[in-house]
């Protein structure tokens, strides 16, 4: 049998086999429990936590069994650093700090980072380290005649070996690091 409806011919015998078999597979899947006439949608989840970009240098990055050896900035030009107040440092000065437990082969090794980019800089090294206390020379903060008012995270690393000097990858620490310092902001002066 053929029906015409608005110039479209569909065979009736085909749509009622459809049919007949769309009710077999719904009570089929009634009977096995696998079908509901109800959608059911769950609940939504809750949406993932919201996390800063992964950052090679971070206190919880550093290797296991950095609890023997700690380290931290204490001055960057002679300023205080760290408590709140942001040190305002020149192109090129002195990082200092101090050091507890530093192993027979470790070094110390400053790292920089513009706080606008997510690169890590190896600073000119290793620090000179004498009873607990370190100083880091010659650190660059920026290019002279450029980045003046920028900001910096500044860190230190205790590593078993060198670090390359310049722009860091994610591996080129993590490798060597035995300890890594909080991190302390510092503020390019507005003019050398």
């Amino acid at each position: 049998m053929i029906i015409m409806k608005g110039g479209t011919t569909v065979k009736v015998s085909r749509i009622r086999m459809l049919l007949r078999w769309t009710t077999l597979l719904v009570a089929f899947g009634l009977l096995a429990g696998t079908y509901s006439c109800r959608t059911s949608v769950p609940p939504p989840s809750p949406p993932p936590p919201v996390m800063a970009p992964e950052s090679p240098m971070t206190e919880e990055s550093a290797p296991e069994g950095t609890q023997e050896t700690s380290i931290r900035i204490e001055k960057i030009d002679g300023q205080s650093a760290g408590g709140g107040k942001v040190p305002i440092v020149p192109v090129i000065c002195e990082v200092e700090g101090t050091v507890a437990l530093l192993p027979e082969d470790g070094q110390i090794w400053v790292v920089i980072r513009p706080v606008e980019s997510s690169d890590y800089w190896a600073q000119p090294g290793p620090a000179e380290v004498k009873d607990g206390h370190w100083v880091a020379y010659d650190c660059h903060f920026g290019e002279p005649g450029q980045h003046y008012g920028a900001e910096y995270d500044v860190s230190a690393v205790v590593s078993s070996g060198p670090l390359p000097l310049g722009l860091l990858t994610d591996n080129q620490w993590r490798m060597e690091a035995v300890a890594l310092s909080p991190k302390v902001r510092a503020r390019r002066a507005k003019q050398d």
